[in-house]
């Protein structure tokens, strides 16, 4: 049981201890300056419908008067495949 426990503590240690240059997304290009300069021309085509936009959302506003009344649903609580691989790791560190 001590060398399986070693065992897989040494190899999460491997793991989580690898450069990140390992990882596929550092083998992917990065953005050139077109890409760039298209995306702040896009930033200004957004912009503009921005006044529509608010004045939109003001109409509705006065339409629903009961806003401030407004009380959430029921509470979720979510737990990612993240916290869910920790658990996981601890729970299977201690029964070993």
């Amino acid at each position: 049981m001590a060398i399986i426990r070693w065992t897989l503590i040494a190899v999460l240690s491997l793991v989580w201890t690898l450069p990140a240059s390992a990882s596929p997304r550092a083998a992917e290009p990065t953005q050139s300056a077109p890409a760039a300069a298209e995306s702040t021309s896009a930033n200004v085509r957004t912009t503009a419908p921005a006044a529509s936009e608010a004045a939109s959302y003001a109409a509705r506003e006065q339409q629903a008067q009961d806003l401030e009344k407004f009380q959430g649903g029921s509470v979720v609580i979510y737990v990612g495949s993240g916290v869910l691989l920790v658990a996981v790791l601890i729970l299977v560190i201690l029964l070993i």
